[in-house]
Parts: C-alpha cells; structure tokens; sequence
C-alpha cells in the first residue's frame, strides 16, 4: 500500500484475496467489482453523498471521470451469479464510463438548482477536504468530502463490463434514468426528513 491507495481500496482489494484464497482451496465463488454504485439510501454516506451536494447546488466539479452503476444491476448481478454455475472468475460491473462533470450537471438539473461553475483543482481540493474534516470534528458529523473522495474525483478511470455483458447476457440500467430516479427520491426524502428510501428493483 502506498500514498495514492486508499485505505477502501486497499480494504477491497485485501478482501478479495482472501476470497482467491478460499478459491484456491475449492470454495466455489464469483467476485464482483462494480464501480460507484448509484442509488438512494442514506444521504450522508458513501455515494449517495453526491446527491445531497449536487442535489442542494454545491458549486465545485472536478474535470475527473469515473465508471457508474445502478445499486440495482449490482444486486441483480449478484443474483445471477449465485444462481449460475459460473465459479472462479472476476466480473466488473459498471454502467457506464462518464466525466464526473456531466453526472453532476444531470443531477442539478432534475434537482431544479443551479449547475457546479468552478473547476476544483489539486490545491483546492486539498483545502476542501481539510476545511471538511476540520468541520466534521467540530460537528461530530461525517465529512461530505474525504481525501479519497477528492483524490477520486480528481481521476481518470475507465472500466469495461462487456465480460459481465456477455457471460450473463445482462442489459445494465442507463447511468441517466438512475439519476432521475434517485434525485427523485431525493427530494420527496427533503421532505421527510432526509428519510433513506430505496429503489424498486423491477
């Protein structure tokens, strides 16, 4: 593990061979990679955080880019690979490859509130994340922003899910009605006091 990894990512990635490890001794298993899931839930937490920043108007993008996946497809995904007879093989499961720009455009639009203006850049968002634990300290409160979700939304990243494509003949959610949907629920759960709700899973 070194400076540029994420203490999630290194988590993830010390998971995993584990369960390689179980492979290696005859589990029969299926690993599962999605990208960043999106999907209602608890607003303050993991993911769903993007909702609440763009969904209020915060006014910073990143010109970074990310793969995207529905909460559903990974839970559908994950239903069709315990139900297979597919064992011992390692799946991406991502949506779509977008610029994080263009995901934070859409869901101000459906929220009704004004698009991010101002480019975050390294030396900002390195300010940003501190003023956010800083704050997250005072408040008690989780902080909407971390070093490694500015050092994500900084990144270039792109994924390929045509393996998961063609061993289970999947169809995976356009990236665009998953963030209708969820900015929906979004604000119907601003009147409800933030309640988590979830996405019916068709």
């Amino acid at each position: 593990k070194d400076e540029t990894t994420s203490n999630y990512s290194y988590s993830k990635y010390a998971s995993e061979m584990q369960v390689w490890r179980g492979i290696a001794e005859g589990l029969e298993a299926v690993i599962l990679n999605p990208s960043v899931i999106l999907g209602s839930g608890f607003w303050d937490q993991g993911s769903s955080k993007i909702f609440k920043l763009y969904g209020n108007g915060f006014p910073f993008y990143s010109n970074g880019q990310n793969g995207f996946v529905d909460v559903r497809d990974v839970a559908r995904l994950a239903i069709l690979a315990m139900e297979s007879t597919i064992s011992e093989q390692r799946f991406i499961v991502n949506g779509a490859n977008r610029p994080f720009q263009k995901v934070f455009n859409q869901i101000s639009e459906q929220a009704k509130v004004k698009k991010p203006t101002w480019q975050i850049n390294p030396l900002m968002a390195g300010i940003a994340w501190r003023l956010a634990w800083l704050q997250a300290k005072i408040t008690g409160k989780s902080p909407t922003l971390t070093k490694e979700s500015v050092q994500s939304a900084l990144g270039n990243h792109q994924y390929s899910n045509q393996k998961s494509v063609d061993a289970f003949s999947f169809k995976y959610t356009p990236i665009e009605q998953t963030i209708k949907e969820t900015v929906e629920q979004f604000l119907a759960s601003k009147k409800n006091n933030a309640k988590a709700m979830i996405l019916p899973l068709k």
